[in-house]
C-alpha cells in the first residue's frame, strides 16, 4: 500500500458520527459529516504533515478536532489552511487549546468574549 493510500484511509476508514434525529424528537440517528477531507496541497505546511481542507462552514473546534485524531492515529501532524492561515495540529497537542488560541489570534479576545457580544 503506497503512502498516498495510507492517508486517503487516514480519512474514509473513520467511524460514521450520528446525531439524534430533531425531526423525530430523537427516537432516530442522522448521519453528521466530517469537517475535513485529504488534499494535494496547502501553502506553508511542514514537511511530513498529512494535508488537509476544509470542507463546508466548520468551526476552527470542530476542524482541530478531527486534526487532532487523524495526527494521534497516524502520529504525524495535520496540516490545513482555516481563514488564510496555515493551522497545524501534532499528535500530541490539545485541540481546544489549539482552537482557543486561533481564535484569540485571528479575533484578540476568547470565544466567550466573541459570543457575549453577539
Amino acid at each position: 500500500m503506497t503512502e498516498s493510500v495510507d492517508v486517503n484511509r487516514l480519512f474514509t476508514d473513520r467511524p460514521e458520527k450520528t446525531h439524534p434525529c430533531h425531526s423525530c424528537s430523537g427516537t432516530g440517528m442522522v448521519s453528521k459529516r466530517y469537517w475535513l477531507a485529504p488534499t494535494n496541497a496547502v501553502e506553508g505546511a511542514p514537511e511530513g504533515a498529512i494535508l488537509a481542507v476544509v470542507m463546508g462552514s466548520a468551526s476552527i473546534f470542530e476542524a482541530m478536532g478531527e486534526a487532532s485524531d487523524i495526527a494521534r492515529r497516524a502520529q504525524r501532524p495535520v496540516a490545513f489552511d482555516f481563514i488564510d492561515k496555515v493551522v497545524v495540529v501534532r499528535p500530541d497537542q490539545d485541540p481546544n487549546f489549539l482552537g482557543r488560541s486561533w481564535w484569540i489570534a485571528r479575533y484578540g479576545e476568547t470565544p466567550e468574549q466573541t459570543a457575549a457580544r453577539r
